[in-house]
C-alpha cells in the first residue's frame, strides 16, 4: 500500500476514531474498563472523540484511552500517517518525518519515539491493515 492509498483509507479523524473504537471494542457495545458494565453515557466532542462515563462506577474514558495518542494535540490523521511512515520507511529520520507531516521537530521526535517503543503491536497492525 502506498502513502496515497493510506491517506485515502484514513482521510478524516472520524475514520481514525472508528478504527480506534474497533480496536477497543471489536465492533461490540462499549463497556467500562473498571467494572465491566455496558451501556455507558456517551458524549461526542467536536473533534469526533467519544468520551464515555460508566453509569455504575462513574469511571470516565475515551476512544484514546490506553493508546499513544492520549494527551496529544496532534490530529489523528497525522498520527496515522506517522505510523505508516515509521513502519514502512526503514531508518526514517526525524527531520524527514517533520517535513512530510509538517509538524515541529519536537513533535516528530516524540511521534517516532512513541511509535517505535510504546505502541501496541495489535493497534499498529490494525492501522497498517496487515
Amino acid at each position: 500500500m502506498t502513502l496515497r492509498e493510506f491517506k485515502r483509507r484514513f482521510p478524516t479523524t472520524q475514520r481514525c476514531f472508528g478504527l480506534l473504537r474497533r480496536y477497543h471494542y471489536g465492533g461490540k457495545r462499549p463497556w467500562c474498563p473498571v467494572c465491566g458494565a455496558s451501556r455507558p453515557w456517551v458524549y461526542t466532542r467536536p473533534s469526533g472523540c467519544r468520551v464515555y462515563t460508566c453509569r455504575q462506577c462513574r469511571q470516565k474514558w475515551s476512544d484514546l484511552t490506553d493508546t499513544i495518542f492520549e494527551h496529544s494535540r496532534t490530529p489523528l490523521t497525522k498520527w496515522f500517517q506517522a505510523v505508516y511512515l515509521v513502519e514502512n520507511t526503514p531508518n526514517i529520520t526525524v527531520r524527514e518525518l517533520k517535513q512530510r507531516l509538517k509538524v515541529t521537530y519536537k513533535t516528530a521526535w516524540r511521534m517516532r519515539h512513541l511509535i517505535r517503543h510504546r505502541m501496541n503491536p495489535r493497534l499498529k497492525r490494525m492501522i497498517l491493515g496487515s
